[in-house]
């Protein structure tokens, strides 16, 4: 049948289920990394994808409870695109993925595979069976106030966590792109010092055959000296290369200490996007690995501690 829940009820039972996600996720994870990971895009303990995913189950699988399998595959229908499209929304607005199922069998890019799916529609019958009554009871006997107020103020932390996550997420896509900038600035301007070198030697080359069908007569005595002054100008050539290098990096070098003064990796939001999630990214895996590298190095043990970092 039909819920009969008014948008306060419907709210308060989207952030409990957003808080059941994160305790079984936070745990799962914890076990099996042995240490404990604070999962989720946001740092508190709400997980909004599976308050999204249990609310979409409720919906599509309510007029089908008791059938067990129906209630398995309408919801896991319904969770599945729910997982899909958040993934691609937020791949697309970050440019990182919090999960990735691309060594999955049977995954669709990589945002939802048959592993997942048939997890949701178990989730289903769980939530039919087991978590929607003891849930339905708790939203009925809380009165309406408290519930108002519990919410009221449940939506002013999470908003503001979620603020500043959303800000965090989108500083990190900003320091990933500066950097992946960068990184091809480098590899233009090296590229360009090696095509420099590569010319300066062909024009002498060329000089040097011109001269030795100028000068048949002289022709090995002129040869000797010109292989002489090629070598010169490759030793000219090898320590211009050398010093160019040493510019780009130094330019690259200035680059990252004024995005550390810029996004100081000491940001609490911006490392638990990074260690949280274990986010990866197909376009800038190189800088985010640079970034986490970078990272792991510069942060104390204590607060790496805090995000699940094994010494």
């Amino acid at each position: 049948m039909p819920y009969t829940y008014n948008w306060t009820q419907w709210l308060f039972l989207f952030y409990f289920y957003s808080f059941v996600g994160w305790i079984w996720e936070t745990s799962f994870c914890s076990i099996k990394n042995r240490k404990f990971e604070n999962r989720g895009f946001m740092r508190g303990p709400f997980l909004p994808i599976y308050g999204f995913g249990v609310i979409t189950m409720m919906l599509s699988t309510c007029m089908f409870r008791g059938n067990l399998p129906l209630v398995f595959i309408s919801g896991m229908i319904g969770a599945t695109i729910l997982e899909y499209f958040t993934g691609a929304l937020m791949e697309a607005l970050f440019k990182v993925r919090y999960w990735d199922y691309s060594d999955k069998p049977l995954n669709l890019n990589g945002h939802i595979c048959l592993f997942s799916s048939l997890g949701w529609g178990l989730a289903s019958i769980i939530v039919d069976r087991l978590l929607e009554g003891p849930a339905d009871i708790m939203v009925s006997r809380i009165p309406e106030r408290g519930l108002v107020i519990m919410t009221d103020v449940l939506t002013m932390i999470i908003f503001a966590d979620f603020a500043l996550s959303f800000k965090a997420a989108i500083d990190l896509r900003h320091i990933l792109e500066s950097m992946e900038r960068a990184r091809e600035n480098v590899l233009r301007e090296m590229a360009e010092a090696r095509n420099d070198a590569r010319e300066m030697i062909s024009n002498v080359a060329e000089k040097a055959a011109d001269s030795i069908e100028k000068a048949k007569d002289n022709a090995l005595r002129e040869a000797s000296n010109y292989r002489k002054r090629m070598d010169v100008v490759a030793a000219v050539a090898d320590d211009e290369a050398h010093k160019r290098k040493e510019e780009i990096t130094a330019k690259l070098d200035k680059w990252k200490k004024d995005m550390e003064e810029k996004f100081p990796v000491r940001d609490y939001f911006i490392r638990g996007q990074i260690y949280s999630n274990n986010v990866v990214s197909r376009k800038y895996a190189e800088s985010l690995k640079e970034l986490s590298d970078r990272i792991t190095s510069v942060i104390p043990e204590k607060l790496r501690n805090k995000h699940g970092e094994d010494e």
